[in-house]
């Protein structure tokens, strides 16, 4: 019976591994948030003006190319875990994984599928406990699935830090221009599953007031590591709400954390934060 029900198991995992492979590809020391942040996190994707265009790299510009269960797991929660969640609230009849899954269908038939098999995994119950004790935290969720890893960085270390000088290119961007932010960070210690936070306040009198964007981090391996962010500040003045941006000083804030930033879930911790002021023109 052991020998059978590990082959289901690894059934499974086969399955959610099929899956990944036919995804487009993801939208992959104890320090203080900045009081002017605590309104973005923890991120939540609004579907407001937000920073996309995010690229982590090693300095040697090595490819990542493993199958990222940690990834697929918490891109497909992200989409539906409040879709879910306020199903089970309002007493759905949820005496299956294919009964709750289906109502995943607006996100389409693979976030459907990969419902299913999360699901599937853990079973009905413990999956919909999960779902009620997650707060809308994905990451936190895929950890209990032990889809992510699970590694904190002990208590008084400092595991990673800032080390790069940061900045703009070009070094003065307009409105309307894009630009790319860049910086760097040094892993010392091996940290699990995590994300990258970017918050860019923007001149007075802009609105948005903020940008916010962030970045999966399936683990965080020794190492130094280069990150890129590009952006283009689009006036649209029909849009609802209005989105204008004025020339003045910029300050782009960052966030290395281990969980979700600012998530009051267990293995959360801030682990590097650095701010960055430069001037845009007309």
């Amino acid at each position: 019976k052991k020998k059978k029900n590990k082959k289901t198991m690894n059934s499974k995992l086969l399955a959610i591994c099929l899956v990944v492979l036919f995804l487009s590809p993801l939208v992959f020391t104890q320090v203080s948030f900045k009081s002017n942040d605590a309104a973005y996190l923890p991120r939540v994707n609004k579907g407001a003006y937000s920073i996309e265009d995010i690229t982590l790299a090693p300095v040697n510009d090595r490819a990542h190319t493993k199958v990222d269960m940690c990834g697929f797991c918490v891109q497909s929660m992200g989409q539906m875990i409040n879709t879910l969640l306020q199903v089970i609230l309002n007493g759905g009849v949820l005496g299956s994984c294919n009964a709750l899954c289906q109502y995943a269908s607006p996100f389409g038939q693979i976030a459907v599928m990969a419902c299913n098999l999360l699901c599937d995994y853990v079973g009905i119950e413990a999956f919909i406990t999960l779902i009620k004790k997650a707060d809308l935290n994905p990451i936190w969720m895929c950890e209990e699935l032990r889809l992510c890893e699970i590694k904190d960085c002990p208590e008084g270390k400092t595991c990673i830090a800032f080390t790069g000088q940061p900045g703009v290119q070009p070094a003065a961007p307009a409105i309307g221009q894009q630009f790319l932010f860049y910086t760097q960070y040094t892993v010392s210690e091996e940290i699990g599953a995590g994300e990258i936070v970017f918050v860019l306040h923007t001149a007075p009198g802009s609105n948005p007031p903020a940008i916010e964007g962030g970045n999966l981090v399936d683990k965080y391996p020794e190492g130094v590591f280069n990150m890129k962010v590009g952006i283009t500040l689009k006036n649209n003045p029909e849009g609802q709400p209005p989105v204008i941006f004025h020339p003045g000083l910029y300050s782009m804030h960052t966030y290395i954390c281990n969980g979700q930033c600012g998530s009051h879930h267990a293995h959360t911790q801030l682990l590097a934060q650095q701010a960055y002021g430069f001037n845009v023109t007309n």
